[in-house]
């Protein structure tokens, strides 16, 4: 099997990204978050997922021509409609908000409609432990029916409901959890 430099994917990411007219700020998002997710071994959230991206583009399921917006906000929620943006612009803007919200006020929760795949939750929830806060990011996934059995079950009836927390350590790198219940 042929090894590829992080640096050379992420150029034909961008190339790819760009030539379906992806606007390059959301494009090096994207690629910065599939790269990220190779690198700490998340290979189902990494590269892997350009050609899946492509195809939702050109069928319309991710939307590259509009902006996420916030759509309701108090001073330490906010509701984003992802308007079926790339999930990683979705959830980096989510996490930013969070941030923001949490930097003026000690808290700070969003949730997000209208998104896509996000990737590998626990890199927003390092987002807002490197800023010495604690960061939950949790969400629903899968078609209608379920992907999981529950424990003892047959049959599919959940999501994999993935969750990621970050808690700064004051020493470096922070504490990161990041799972699925399957």
């Amino acid at each position: 099997m042929p090894t590829f430099k992080a640096e050379q994917l992420y150029e034909l990411g961008m190339r790819i990204f760009l030539g379906f007219g992806v606007d390059e700020e959301d494009a090096r998002c994207v690629m910065d978050h599939l790269i990220q997710a190779n690198l700490m071994g998340h290979d189902s959230h990494g590269v892997v997922r350009i050609k899946d991206y492509v195809n939702e583009i050109k069928e319309g399921k991710i939307n590259v021509k509009v902006k996420p917006e916030i759509i309701h906000e108090t001073e330490t929620t906010a509701i984003i409609d992802g308007r079926w943006q790339f999930g990683q612009v979705i959830a980096k803007m989510g996490m930013e908000t969070a941030i923001r919200k949490a930097e003026e006020h000690y808290v700070g929760a969003v949730g997000l409609i209208h998104c896509n795949h996000i990737g590998r939750l626990g890199a927003y929830a390092q987002m807002a432990a490197e800023r010495g806060m604690i960061g939950l990011v949790m969400c629903n996934s899968g078609p209608p029916g379920g992907i999981v059995a529950p424990y003892g079950g047959r049959k599919p009836r959940l999501s994999t409901n993935p969750i990621a927390a970050a808690v700064p350590t004051g020493k470096g790198k922070p504490f990161l959890m990041d799972f699925a219940t399957s």
